[in-house]
C-alpha cells in the first residue's frame, strides 16, 4: 500500500538526514493520497499512523516533548482529522444520487394500468422508447381529451427530470381538463 510505504520511507529519511532538517510534515501527504481512492475510515488509519510516525520521529531525536515536535504532530493531527471529515462528506455526497436512483427505479416498477385496446372509436396502442441511452423515467404521455365529437389525440412529452413532484400532478391535471 502506497502511503504506508510513504510513511516509513519519509521516516526513515527524515532519521537518516541531518537533525536540523526536517521531513515529518511531509508524512500529512499519506493522508491526503488515501483519501484519494478509500473510505474515512481507512484515511483515519493513515493519518493515525502519520502522527505516530511524526511523534517517532521526535522520540528517536530525544525531542518528543519540544514545542517543534509537539506542533509538527498536533498540525498533522489537525489536517489528518480535516482530510477523515472531507473523506466522511464526500461518501455522504455519493450515496445521496444512489438513493435518489434507487427511489426512481423503484417508482418505475410500480405496476401501471394497462392501456385499453380501445377508447371510444379510437384504437390505442403504445410503444415506448428512451429520449436517452441513461434514461429510464420520463417518456410520452398521450391523453385523449374529448373534442365534443369524440375522442382525439394529444402528444405530451413528459420529462420527469424537469419537473417537481407538483408540477407533474398540476400538469397530469391540466391535461386531463382538456
Amino acid at each position: 500500500m502506497i502511503p504506508v510505504v510513504l510513511i516509513v520511507v519519509i521516516t526513515v529519511v527524515d532519521i537518516l538526514v541531518p537533525a536540523d532538517v526536517h521531513l515529518g510534515p511531509l508524512l500529512v501527504i499519506a493522508s491526503a493520497i488515501t483519501a484519494s481512492f478509500a473510505g474515512p475510515l481507512l484515511t483515519g488509519v493513515i493519518g493515525a499512523l502519520a502522527v505516530a510516525a511524526q511523534a517517532f520521529i521526535g522520540w528517536h531525536f530525544g525531542v518528543l516533548f519540544s514545542r517543534n515536535v509537539m506542533v509538527h504532530v498536533l498540525a498533522l493531527a489537525v489536517l489528518s482529522s480535516l482530510i477523515v471529515f472531507f473523506c466522511v462528506v464526500r461518501t455522504q455526497h455519493r450515496r445521496q444520487p444512489a438513493q435518489v436512483r434507487s427511489v426512481a427505479e423503484a417508482a418505475q416498477h410500480v405496476p401501471l394500468w394497462p392501456l385499453p385496446d380501445r377508447t371510444g372509436p379510437l384504437q390505442v396502442a403504445c410503444l415506448y422508447l428512451v429520449d436517452k441511452d441513461e434514461a429510464q423515467i420520463g417518456g410520452d404521455l398521450y391523453p385523449a381529451p374529448p373534442l365534443g365529437i369524440g375522442l382525439g389525440p394529444a402528444d405530451h412529452t413528459l420529462d420527469l427530470s424537469s419537473f417537481e413532484a407538483g408540477d407533474t400532478a398540476s400538469e397530469l391535471r391540466s391535461w386531463n381538463r382538456m
